[in-house]
């Protein structure tokens, strides 16, 4: 039996509260030759935060940058201590809109994207197969660093969204893609070699 929105809220809260801060320098990436950098703005927003203060409201309100950047650009300690703020706020889906979808972004092996991944290594003139591998190094580097009931909280928030899509995707009689099933199968991807 599924759980409901407000038990995945718990079961995500509780999973997570004891997770640290991982401190200011390590929130997201930084490049110091460009001041506009998206990874600065990143850190700037969530600095000295606790997870629990990022809503998707406070999100939308105040963060100047692209909000569905924001995991995207965080290392690896900052991912997992704020991972939970951002999959509370997939969990409300037609209200997250695109920030729902780069969670589920996120929580996706890159692996399963080969295609999509080698076609924008092509625009950008960069080899796919190095592309490939270092983002699926940084997705194991965020994803092992999860403790056991963390994992399973996302697993069950993952779990709600595929049936909140399918659900949405029922009008339309035909076979429609699921990018939150997507997202739990490429979970069964190996650690790279």
């Amino acid at each position: 039996m599924r759980r409901s929105k407000a038990e995945l809220h718990e079961a995500v809260a509780v999973a997570f509260a004891d997770r640290e801060y991982p401190g200011d320098d390590r929130i997201a990436d930084s490049d110091p030759r460009y001041e506009s950098y998206e990874g600065h703005a990143i850190t700037a927003f969530h600095r000295g935060m606790r997870w629990q203060e990022i809503t998707l409201r406070r999100l939308l309100d105040d963060y100047a940058g692209d909000p569905t950047a924001c995991l995207a650009f965080m290392q690896p300690e900052g991912w997992r201590y704020y991972l939970p703020a951002y999959v509370l706020m997939a969990l409300d889906w037609e209200e997250s809109e695109a920030i729902g979808d780069a969670v589920v972004g996120a929580l996706t092996n890159p692996r399963a994207r080969v295609e999509s991944f080698t076609r924008v290594a092509n625009d950008l003139g960069l080899e796919p197969d190095d592309v490939i591998a270092a983002h699926s190094k940084r997705f194991e580097e965020r994803m092992s660093g999860l403790a056991p009931g963390e994992l399973e909280a996302v697993r069950l928030a993952l779990e709600h969204l595929v049936d909140v899509v399918e659900a949405s995707n029922a009008p339309f009689q035909t076979q429609l893609p699921n990018a939150p099933r997507e997202a739990l199968d490429s979970w069964a991807f190996g650690p790279s070699a």
